[in-house]
């Protein structure tokens, strides 16, 4: 069902993307998102990243998501749980950390 889908992965995003809100990263609040489908907005200075090599960092870490401007893309799916998702984030601040 519908709601139960978007329920479960808005329950296993809040976590992981509070981590990256209360870093820099951009997400927008979870009652005006798809749960299914987001953008993570890339910091800017002084710690700025380039979408395009995130994304190719990530998929080096076999985490696949997709560029839009500045930001990458995200599409969680019922298969992922919250796990998947903290691997993201703890992915993304290595990155920014450049590593």
């Amino acid at each position: 069902q519908p709601a139960r889908i978007r329920e479960y992965l808005l329950d296993i995003e809040a976590r992981p993307l509070a981590r990256l809100v209360r870093e820099g990263f951009g997400v927008v609040d979870a009652e005006h998102r798809a749960a299914n489908i987001f953008g993570i907005v890339l910091p800017t200075a002084p710690h700025g990243l380039d979408p395009e090599g995130v994304r190719a960092a990530l998929a080096q870490r076999r985490i696949h998501v997709s560029v839009r401007g500045s930001s990458v893309r995200v599409a969680p799916h019922v298969c992922n749980d919250e796990a998947d998702l903290e691997r993201l984030a703890d992915a993304l601040l290595e990155i920014r950390r450049g590593g």
